[in-house]
């Protein structure tokens, strides 16, 4: 499995992270999956090349399976790298299923994170506080390195800030690096339906580095999403979907079109391919 720069990992942030825990809904509701989920398994491909005008998917950069419970909560998390379990992630509620804390184990069993979740009065989450006391000592693939790569761990963000509305969507997110300073900010508008519309991503000195603003055709199954830097179109994206029996997108691909500007030196046109496998209770 291939690490992916900053900048392409940020482009995919958006298209790999819904509105987990956002609101306090089951977590069968809040990321619109239908039926009663036992465990999803995903698959996330780039497109490395093209023959004969065919996109080729043959980088896999991320491998999970989530699993529920009974109630419709994820209970846990496996992640894989090339085949190969790396950690597993385990989530603890209250007794009304209020998300309190998730830690993420090696596969010895050595912790790996901790984070601890806070909630508002109405049950939305507001804040996440993470403890990579222990995370900084290994890379991207779990193997123990030396303390040069603490460097990278000191302007990661450690605490995240949730403004909710009343529906509990996401409106505002806020980033923080360890020494309180501000590390970077999302703001999220939708329309009527609850479908986020666009997204508007504020660097560490309050200026808007890039938006993007989606289509849809039914709720939260966008058809077209448009990436633009300092007000010109960058990235444009355009998605096609398989469903199953129950209403669950099964395969979602996103293909995309960089546009010829001085703006996109630094962005990766590579098309996106999403493969899920449902088990049903």
């Amino acid at each position: 499995m291939k690490w992916i720069g900053p900048t392409f990992s940020l482009i995919l942030f958006l298209h790999l992270s819904p509105d987990c825990f956002a609101q306090h809904k089951n977590d069968l509701a809040r990321n619109d999956l239908y039926g009663r989920v036992k465990s999803m398994e995903q698959w996330i491909y780039v497109a490395g090349h093209e023959e004969n005008a065919t996109r080729k998917y043959d980088s896999l950069i991320s491998h999970s399976i989530t699993y529920f419970n009974d109630k419709s909560f994820i209970e846990e998390v496996f992640r894989f790298d090339n085949d190969q379990l790396i950690s597993i992630e385990k989530f603890v509620y209250d007794t009304a299923f209020n998300l309190l804390e998730s830690n993420e184990y090696n596969t010895d069993g050595s912790l790996f994170l901790h984070i601890d979740y806070h909630t508002d009065r109405f049950g939305y989450v507001d804040e996440l506080i993470f403890d990579r006391s222990l995370q900084k000592h290994y890379n991207h693939s779990r193997n123990l390195i030396d303390v040069e790569f603490e460097k990278y761990y000191r302007d990661l963000y450690s605490r995240i800030s949730y403004v909710n509305d009343h529906m509990g969507n996401i409106v505002e997110e806020e980033y923080f690096r360890p020494g309180g300073s501000a590390s970077h900010k999302l703001m999220h508008d939708y329309d009527y339906r609850g479908n986020r519309v666009e997204t508007k991503f504020y660097n560490s000195k309050g200026g808007v580095s890039w938006k993007r603003i989606f289509k849809y055709k039914r709720k939260n199954v966008p058809f077209q999403a448009k990436l633009f830097k300092s007000n010109r179109l960058a990235i444009r994206s355009d998605y096609t979907y398989e469903f199953d029996s129950k209403g669950n997108w099964v395969r979602k691909t996103e293909a995309r079109t960089l546009e010829d500007n001085i703006l996109t030196q630094d962005l990766k046109d590579s098309s996106i391919l999403i493969i899920r496998e449902f088990e049903y209770y």
